[in-house]
């Protein structure tokens, strides 16, 4: 059961500071219907370097798991330089920076392709 202040609160309160807000947003400049509509689609660039960040980030994710644990069950350090163990190590060190890298370069990619479309819907903002 609701505290008696709240049960003698009226909804009408409420319901008043929605409307002013609803009519606040009709009269605004800037209309709140173009942020609701769906955006472009994503080209292939974008899509293939989405892929890319995936594998790569994954990929230097296990590598570096492997790594931590052939670490802790005992595997030397003369161990690490022969074999396979080299490229494990070289793309933990290299698969990170490399992701992170692409991740910049999506972002730039989609902050351009953005500019573009709002530049064709003609709703230059910012």
């Amino acid at each position: 059961m609701l505290p008696r202040r709240m049960r003698d609160r009226q909804p009408s309160a409420n319901n008043e500071a929605l409307s002013a807000l609803a009519d606040i947003a009709k009269r605004s400049p800037v209309s709140l219907r173009v942020m609701s509509e769906k955006q472009g689609t994503p080209s292939r660039v974008e899509r293939v370097l989405v892929y890319m960040v995936a594998g790569i980030i994954g990929v230097s994710i296990l590598s570096f798991i492997a790594v931590l644990v052939a670490s802790f069950s005992g595997v030397g350090r003369e161990a690490f330089a022969a074999g396979m163990w080299p490229v494990i190590v070289a793309i933990t060190y290299v698969g990170l920076p490399v992701g992170f890298i692409l991740i910049v370069v999506l972002m730039i990619l989609g902050i351009i392709r953005r500019k573009r479309e709002a530049n064709q819907n003609g709703s230059v903002e910012g």
